[in-house]
């Protein structure tokens, strides 16, 4: 399958989104891509449960950016079997 870039336009809290539909690519292409720090969340917020207070921060600063920094999904790719440690499909 082909993961889907979601390209918004607008601003001041009123936009619209433009799927893109991207070439396919391999699992390990995908978490390269993923794992990018372009897309890693700030590093003070990785390794330790986050308080609302951080949540709201990581949303604002996600709205800030994606018109310039739009998110990549593959959420209709099918995982290989084997990927999850319960053996079930999916990621």
């Amino acid at each position: 399958k082909r993961p889907i870039k979601q390209n918004a336009i607008g601003g001041k809290g009123l936009y619209a989104n433009v799927h893109e539909v991207k070439r396919s690519m391999t699992l390990a292409d995908f978490k390269k891509a993923a794992t990018n720090k372009e897309f890693s969340p700030p590093v003070e917020t990785q390794f330790r449960e986050l308080s609302d207070e951080d949540v709201d921060l990581l949303e604002r600063r996600f709205w800030r950016n994606v018109l310039f920094n739009p998110p990549l999904y593959g959420a209709d790719c099918p995982a290989p079997t084997g990927l999850r440690s319960d053996g079930g499909e999916g990621l």
